[in-house]
């Protein structure tokens, strides 16, 4: 919203970004916190309740591809 943080140039990018980042991975969603300056993935898989949030866009799609094979790797046993 207009005058809130994030309504700036920086903001707007980093939600495209998040966007983007969404697009790429349609089993989590995505959002950019403008008061937390920091990206949140919540998992439409698994049990439900949990996050991960980070400021960079690509560590934060690291830890989602971690959280994909963990939880691929608990339902096969391991």
């Amino acid at each position: 919203m207009p005058g809130e943080p994030g309504d700036d140039e920086y903001g707007r990018q980093q939600r495209r970004v998040a966007e983007e980042l969404e697009r790429a991975h349609p089993a989590w969603m995505i959002l950019w916190g403008g008061y937390s300056r920091g990206f949140w993935a919540f998992p439409l898989f698994g049990p439900g309740g949990s996050y991960l949030a980070h400021r960079d866009a690509r560590e934060l799609e690291r830890l989602m591809n971690a959280a994909e094979r963990d939880y691929r790797d608990a339902g096969r046993g391991r």
